[in-house]
């Protein structure tokens, strides 16, 4: 029996709760294999198991061409892929200027326990990640690399553009909901509160890569960009190669600088944007 595009003609809703059930399964499958190693092989089974064996699954059983469903049948252009590492290296201050600013968020006094609960939750992820990025050899960056920026890049791009977006795409007969609902599910999916606004900003940006160039390796190339120069950063300025803290880019801007940075970062989507639609 051939179960390529089984389920191709249902509705958005219905390949959801297939996607659903697979991921469940994944997840139950590689959880057993991971139990008996050590953290890193355990993350990359969980990353794997979550994010990219659903939606190549998903992919076969809801379309009758998978690789289009995925977006995944063309590379970008060398100028969209210069775009997106450019863009993604100048956004690095504003972003953190995001997170500080998000991290400053208080919740009303009646939800002082909840907001102490999801605090405690995201110093122990910070943690958790730091632990995993303490090397000193430049092995331990690649394995890192791999780890922390390359696995989860393809994975979760694979399921919230790839798949979820399309999805909701298909739900809502609108682009641009889509981009942000599945931005919206990506960010909540970290389980970061005081994360949330930078991570669903990058998830927009993610999703609209998607629109513009129809192939997902984009926003896989900047979504790589952006988790590998970070750990990058951080295995430089641990081991004492760099002065600078990563952390620190844009938070002690002026405002003045902030201000040019943000005009930079508008002006390139514009270029952007307006090439695209040249081409059309």
């Amino acid at each position: 029996m051939n179960l390529k595009g089984i389920f191709a003609d249902d509705n958005a809703f219905v390949k959801l709760l297939v996607t659903a059930f697979i991921a469940v399964m994944s997840v139950i499958i590689f959880s057993v294999f991971a139990v008996f190693h050590n953290v890193e092989i355990t993350q990359l089974a969980m990353s794997v198991g979550l994010f990219v064996v659903p939606p190549i699954v998903s992919a076969y059983l809801v379309s009758r061409e998978p690789k289009v469903f995925l977006a995944v049948d063309k590379l970008p252009s060398v100028n969209n892929a210069l775009f997106a590492c450019v863009f993604m290296v100048l956004a690095v201050p504003v972003i953190n200027l995001l997170a500080e600013w998000n991290a400053a968020v208080q919740l009303p006094d009646n939800f002082a326990a909840l907001e102490e609960w999801l605090r405690n939750a995201e110093d122990t992820a910070a943690a958790l990640s730091k632990q995993m990025m303490q090397t000193s050899t430049f092995g331990g960056l690649l394995v890192n690399i791999l780890l922390m920026a390359l696995v989860p890049a393809v994975g979760e791009e694979l399921f919230f553009r790839g798949m979820l977006q399309n999805y909701f795409v298909q739900w809502t007969r609108n682009a641009h909901a889509a981009v942000w609902l599945a931005a919206f599910v990506f960010s909540a999916f970290h389980f970061q509160f005081f994360g949330f606004i930078p991570r669903l900003l990058l998830g927009v940006y993610m999703g609209y890569l998607l629109v513009w160039s129809r192939s997902l390796w984009l926003p896989i190339l900047a979504h790589f960009v952006n988790n590998a120069l970070a750990v990058i950063a951080y295995f430089l300025f641990e081991n004492k190669y760099i002065d600078a803290n990563p952390d620190a880019i844009g938070k002690e801007f002026s405002l003045f600088l902030i201000i040019g940075n943000i005009l930079i970062l508008v002006f390139l989507l514009f270029l952007q944007t307006k090439r695209r639609r040249r081409c059309l």
